[in-house]
């Protein structure tokens, strides 16, 4: 799924890694929080996928789409989703403000349709309606869309729960032989809700303790020293405020490890 400060990008180059350790230690859980949209769990092959995220209107779509792909793919099915461009200006508010007030007027999976379908970048209501610029012919919630039916067939099978990252990997702490693939919001950065403050501190702690008995790899710009970088790449982010003038800033994309993924 198209996705704001999605690893699509880099999935050809962190999949391997993983599945790599996933096949030499005949792991069978694969874990991964902060699931976005699922760009990487779903090129995972592991006999227990778990994906979990605090957004529930995210969720309740992936969830959907896992378990009835018929009512995005079957375009002639009577209970299959209109053509994207149906969702008008009008529809996207309601949507939002029934998200507001946690109303029931639409489902919580249609909900997260319209706000991941049809937003800018599809970052969701906080990042605004999604317009067509200047190029009439070109309908980005359509091409979202398009973009997320390809995807459906391989959300077959995963486990979508709606949770803060806490209590996914305080559960895992108690487990072993599992691999944990997070990808939190990145420090010194804009997050999604500045109103929730991430604790990089309690995070860190976490991944040190789960990391013990569990195989632990995180996506970050930057993470404390007894962390090891496992992989990087020099990538050049585009943002909305950059001006032309100033060029495009560099920046360095890690994937690091903790504990027995150390060893």
């Amino acid at each position: 799924m198209v996705y704001m400060g999605s690893k699509s990008r880099y999935s050809k180059y962190i999949v391997p890694i993983l599945q790599n350790c996933i096949n030499k230690n005949n792991i069978d859980t694969y874990v991964e929080t902060f699931v976005g949209g699922a760009n990487i769990i779903d090129k995972i092959k592991c006999k227990n996928k778990i994906g979990s995220d605090n957004n529930p209107y995210l969720i309740a779509l992936l969830k959907k789409a896992a378990e009835e792909p018929k009512l995005f793919l079957e375009e002639n099915s009577k209970e299959a989703i209109k053509p994207i461009e149906d969702i008008s200006k009008e529809l996207w508010d309601d949507c939002r403000d029934t998200a507001k007030v946690h109303g029931d007027k639409y489902p919580d999976w249609f909900i997260g349709f319209v706000a991941f379908m049809a937003s800018y970048c599809a970052g969701g209501f906080g990042r605004g309606y999604g317009r067509t610029g200047k190029d009439i012919k070109r309908c980005i919630s359509k091409e979202h869309f398009n973009n997320f039916k390809k995807q459906i067939p391989n959300l077959t099978g995963i486990n979508f729960i709606c949770s803060s990252y806490i209590p996914v990997l305080e559960s895992c702490i108690k487990k072993q032989n599992c691999l944990l693939y997070l990808d939190p919001p990145y420090r010194n950065t804009k997050h999604y809700d500045e109103k929730e403050k991430f604790d990089y501190d309690v995070f860190y702690d976490l991944c040190r303790r789960v990391g013990e008995n569990n195989y632990v790899f995180i996506s970050e710009q930057y993470m404390p020293d007894d962390f090891k970088v496992v992989w990087s790449k020099e990538v050049k982010r585009l943002i909305r405020a950059t001006r032309a003038e100033d060029g495009v800033p560099i920046v360095i994309e890690n994937l690091y490890t903790i504990g027995k993924s150390n060893g």
